[in-house]
């Protein structure tokens, strides 16, 4: 079992919920957990960026990790959440 962080572990849930569409090689819509939002990603050369406000303030987001997971083919099939320490 491979142990994640909780951004990975939102991805992949974005993943297994099929809210991922890629659009062409470098252009992808993900819909948002909640399905209220949908958001245009960008991923090329491992970086990318998104219209979501967690990519505008953090410079990453879960939608990004998504299209990454996808496009590296590095999906986990069993995964254990990594709590953050504070």
């Amino acid at each position: 079992m491979r142990t994640i962080q909780p951004i990975q572990a939102k991805a992949k849930r974005l993943i297994d919920l099929g809210l991922v569409q890629k659009i062409n090689d470098t252009d992808w819509n993900v819909t948002s957990l909640t399905g209220q939002s949908v958001y245009n990603v960008t991923y090329q050369n491992c970086g990318g960026s998104c219209t979501c406000k967690g990519f505008r303030y953090e410079g990453w987001c879960y939608h990004i990790e998504a299209v990454a997971m996808l496009q590296q083919k590095s999906v986990p099939q069993s995964v254990k959440i990594e709590e953050e320490l504070l």
